[in-house]
């Protein structure tokens, strides 16, 4: 529930939150250039630069008239090889052909934008001092949470992939290098293997298992054609839609999840693409080689050498992934950006309050009155302890573990920031012997340990 509850706060209010921003206006000239004229040219970065630079000068008629002479010898080849240019106004007026720069400046100063921001990711406010009536092992573990849930924001957003725009397998949705540039292809099949052993792959959570095996050299057609795949939330790439080619049909992967295969080698052909093979966070890729890993997954959690990744399925938080031939399936335009939340919301909670938590050493009660967390006394400990579970905690002992108090700060905390919360002013009030810790009975109950290695123990018991 609390990584649920973390990816929803990321999703309402981002990853970061902004402590600065740099207004003002820019104007911006942008020309494309033929790529023959850079490549064969004997010019510096920096003389080309000065050319667009001229250029520039020459349109907002700024400048000396040295400065704007665009007939001299490498500015004119410059100008000849420009095949379009354009200027663009970010804040300020806008521009249009004829403008000076000096009557550009004068209108811009009602009519600033931002041009810059910086800022710090979301759980570095996420600190005892800043939610201070909470135990502070809390709010430090929420903080854990919520920056889990933007490393997977981040992590589901990277797109592997070739990024050398001058490589045949350059991949156009890429934003980080794969290695796929570079490799020779082996040929896959997808499907059942009948005469050679195969290799099984489980992916997490599916019934469904694939057999996926390397075709013989030389032998007859066997196996299945592969024709893509696509869920509910996503279309098949070769069809661009949530549809199988012509002469395939789905198989059925998780709940969602539909894979294209035909055994029509004649009519499937044209709409086939080369196999390499699924991987996932949990099971990796017979296809791609062995790699130092455990007995249970000796597989590499990747694709084999001139085959790229794509992503099938997020499934509670575990991506799933196939490979086919590197530089296919990428064209298009870009996808749009993958958003939270990426964790199965839990089928239910128990409704648990909770008395006491426990780091290392120290110890937090919530107040009777005020509810607020406060370091706790020892007779307070005794006192807890005796009413949830009869008898003292000793000081290895762990107790039962909620998640009520994570997903309760974790809502709390989406609202803190935007001024729905106030904080109570009211002072701390102790314990006595007869008060009640809490507004709730003993069977609900529990005492929250905060510790590395905790562990889920039933309700209302103290082990």
């Amino acid at each position: 529930m609390a990584d649920f509850l973390a990816e929803v706060l990321v999703l309402n209010y981002g990853t970061h939150t902004i402590t600065s921003v740099d207004a003002g206006a820019t104007l911006v000239q942008e020309d494309q250039i033929k790529a023959a004229f850079l490549r064969d040219s004997w010019a510096t970065r920096t003389t080309v630069t000065a050319s667009a630079g001229v250029a520039f000068h020459n349109i907002v008629g700024v400048g000396t008239k040295e400065s704007l002479d665009v007939s001299s010898g490498f500015t004119k080849q410059y100008l000849e090889n420009r095949t379009n240019s354009r200027v663009e106004s970010i804040g300020g007026p806008p521009f249009y052909p004829g403008i000076t720069l000096k009557a550009w400046q004068e209108g811009i100063q009602n009519q600033l934008v931002a041009l810059d921001r910086s800022g710090l990711p979301l759980y570095h406010f996420i600190k005892p001092s800043t939610v201070p009536e909470l135990p502070a092992p809390t709010v430090r573990r929420v903080a854990r949470r919520v920056e889990l849930a933007v490393r997977r924001y981040y992590t589901f957003n990277t797109a592997p992939g070739c990024t050398d725009a001058s490589s045949p397998n350059f991949n156009f949705h890429a934003n980080t290098d794969d290695g796929s540039c570079k490799g020779t292809v082996t040929n896959f099949t997808f499907g059942e293997s009948s005469r050679m052993p195969g290799r099984l792959l489980a992916l997490p959570g599916a019934v469904q298992r694939l057999l996926v095996r390397r075709e013989r050299a030389g032998g007859s057609n066997s196996g299945y054609l592969f024709g893509g795949l696509f869920s509910t939330h996503g279309a098949n790439p070769i069809t661009g839609a949530q549809s199988c080619p012509s002469g395939f049909f789905p198989l059925k992967l998780f709940g969602e999840l539909r894979v294209c295969v035909s055994q029509d080698y004649e009519q499937g052909a044209q709409y086939a693409v080369p196999f390499g093979g699924f991987f996932s966070c949990q099971a990796g890729n017979p296809l791609a080689g062995q790699h130092r890993g455990t007995a249970e997954d000796p597989h590499a959690k990747g694709c084999p050498p001139g085959f790229s990744q794509h992503l099938a399925l997020i499934s509670d938080s575990c991506q799933v992934q196939f490979c086919v031939q590197a530089g296919l399936l990428t064209g298009g335009s870009l996808p749009p950006a993958r958003l939270p939340p990426f964790t199965r919301l839990p089928a239910n909670l128990p409704a648990v309050d909770t008395l006491l938590v426990r780091d290392g050493d120290s110890t937090w009660v919530r107040d009777a009155q005020s509810h607020v967390w406060r370091l706790a006394r020892q007779e307070e400990v005794q006192h807890v302890a005796e009413m949830v579970g009869g008898r003292g905690l000793s000081g290895g002992e762990v107790a039962g573990v909620t998640v009520a108090v994570l997903a309760g700060l974790a809502t709390g905390l989406g609202t803190a920031w935007y001024g729905r919360r106030r904080y109570k002013a009211r002072g701390y009030q102790a314990l006595g012997p007869g008060d009640s810790p809490a507004p709730a009975s003993p069977e609900h109950s529990t005492v929250l340990s905060m510790g590395e290695g905790y562990q889920q123990q039933p309700e209302g018991t103290v082990p």
